[in-house]
């Protein structure tokens, strides 16, 4: 958890996992002890509303012409082993997210939603991840059968330290860079822009902002180089 001031609101960035019971208990008891005044969820509306309905979330083919077909199977693999995980431990992918939604409704605090539109973010990775980044991920992985790594374990059911957070992004970087520049980068500007718009418009406001783990230090450092500015 980080704290920025930012004008004269104060924003908290509260990193989670969406698939820890933990991260839904650090959400509540945030919340429940100090009343922010608004919350910002790392969602689109169009997830947001897609977390409530009943029934496995649906990848029908057509999807493929909006988001392209790297992006298409990405998302299926991506969802498939977030479900499988979140199973082992008996919760289910966003339960953080939701937990956020929830517990501003209980208190009837404002959400917003940060996050850019899913089917942007999918469509980007589609277009950037081309034939060379795709071979520089095959290579990656056979480089990986060979050499030894440097093994990177945390606790599932809780959140990863920064220091293992940062392990992992320096692997991809260079050798996946279109993963970190697509999924995280440019969604870290997003929602800092988001944000800002936020506290230009409000005054003495404590924010909230629920976040994966993976954004919060590239946020903080975007929100800190504002006020630098």
């Amino acid at each position: 958890m980080e704290s920025i001031k930012i004008n004269s609101n104060e924003i908290v960035l509260l990193g989670t996992s969406h698939i820890s019971p933990k991260s839904v208990k650090d959400i509540n008891n945030f919340v429940q002890k100090n009343n922010p005044d608004i919350i910002c969820i790392e969602l689109d509306k169009n997830r947001a509303i897609g977390l409530f309905q009943k029934g496995k979330r649906k990848y029908p083919l057509s999807l493929i012409k909006r988001i392209g077909f790297s992006g298409y199977v990405f998302a299926l693999i991506g969802s498939y082993i977030e479900k499988k995980i979140a199973s082992k431990i008996g919760t289910k992918v966003g339960d953080d997210m939701k937990a956020g939604i929830l517990s501003a409704n209980k208190h009837k605090i404002p959400v917003a939603f940060i996050d850019q539109n899913i089917e942007i973010t999918l469509r980007r990775f589609s277009k950037l991840f081309t034939f060379k980044q795709k071979l520089k991920l095959f290579w990656f992985i056979i480089k990986s059968f060979f050499t030894k790594q440097e093994k990177i374990a945390f606790d599932i059911t809780g959140v990863p330290e920064q220091d293992q957070i940062d392990k992992i992004i320096e692997m991809l970087k260079p050798n996946v860079p279109v993963f970190y520049n697509v999924l995280i980068e440019e969604r870290n500007v997003f929602m800092v822009n988001k944000i800002l718009r936020i506290c230009k418009k409000e005054q003495d406001k404590l924010i909230l902002c629920i976040i994966g783990a993976g954004h919060k230090k590239g946020m903080a450092e975007l929100l800190k180089k504002y006020n630098k500015n």
